[in-house]
């Protein structure tokens, strides 16, 4: 497992830059470029995507997700990543069209961005299903007034 003093007794992390450098001459760690454009660390027998291991550098724990503000992959600059979830990080990505200098629209979507697009609304429609189920449950508790005074309250926000 990989520790907090451990990645420093490894790996420097320059904050401004972005950048990471061996502290040791070490064959068993790699910094290398992931085929999805992120910088990847092998280190200690495992890969760590490098906008990750320089959010644990710089505060000590590791996020569920870490979002790049300025969409760059590879700009791991502190100033740069921010701690987010799946929904608002989906807020963050490339528009998947572009007008171009000749006023051409780039509509090609790969089949990536298609399963991952699915993936968040599926995500979206479980988590509103589930505050649903919350809110019925409220409902159905409440008395035979307060329920028609609720669902009423629901209908015309």
């Amino acid at each position: 497992m990989l520790t907090h003093e451990n990645l420093k007794k490894y790996l420097h992390y320059d904050s401004d830059t972005g950048t990471f450098t061996k502290l040791e001459d070490n064959s068993r760690i790699k910094l290398s470029t992931q085929s999805r454009g992120y910088h990847q660390i092998y280190l200690l027998g495992k890969s760590y995507l490098a906008h990750r291991i320089a959010w644990f550098y710089v505060y000590g724990y590791m996020p569920q997700m870490i979002d790049h503000i300025d969409r760059n992959k590879q700009n791991n600059k502190i100033e740069n990543l921010r701690e987010t979830n799946a929904q608002k990080n989906a807020l963050n990505r490339n528009p998947r069209r572009s007008i171009q200098c000749d006023q051409e629209i780039d509509t090609t979507v790969s089949e990536l961005d298609i399963k991952e697009e699915m993936k968040l609304v599926k995500q979206t429609i479980i988590e509103l299903n589930h505050r649903l189920d919350r809110l019925m449950t409220k409902i159905n508790q409440s008395s035979s007034d307060d329920k028609i005074k609720q669902i009423n309250k629901i209908i015309n926000s």
